[in-house]
């Protein structure tokens, strides 16, 4: 049924030749999910910080985004114990030291807050420096890539 090429390379240029190379590119003309994170010190020794995380869905896509993971990472430059979830119904794994907010479906241009605040370890970093909070986004769509 299926006819197969047979490439035969010597042992003494095992791993010095290129059989073959691959490659694939796709353009997106619009990014089916924007996210926006704003981390702010407050208190009156800038003790604490407040993060936000804004996650919208774009009006261009052709249907809802599913099964939403909204993580959210928590730098050592912070005291994890005292990190209070102030918006959304998210989880905070200490061990991992992650936030995570989860959503069923998130409909077309529809955007949704998360946030919580959490205490700055102040010998771990200046006054004027803010935590950097990475958020990362899983989820699923029948109609759209993404």
């Amino acid at each position: 049924s299926g006819e197969f090429n047979t490439l035969n390379i010597p042992k003494a240029i095992l791993g010095r030749i290129k059989v073959a190379t691959y490659q694939r590119s796709v353009t997106k003309k619009f990014m089916p999910v924007l996210v926006q994170s704003k981390v702010v010190r407050t208190g009156a020794h800038l003790e604490k910080c407040l993060i936000m995380v804004q996650i919208r869905s774009n009006l261009k896509n052709k249907g809802s985004l599913k099964d939403l993971i909204v993580c959210c990472a928590v730098p050592p430059t912070v005291i994890s114990k005292t990190l209070k979830i102030t918006t959304g119904e998210g989880i905070y794994d200490d061990f991992k030291r992650i936030i995570r907010w989860n959503v069923k479906e998130l409909p077309v241009g529809n955007s949704l807050i998360f946030g919580a605040e959490v205490d700055v370890a102040m010998k771990n970093i200046l006054v004027d420096d803010l935590p950097k909070f990475p958020v990362l986004i899983r989820c699923s769509s029948v109609s759209d890539n993404v």
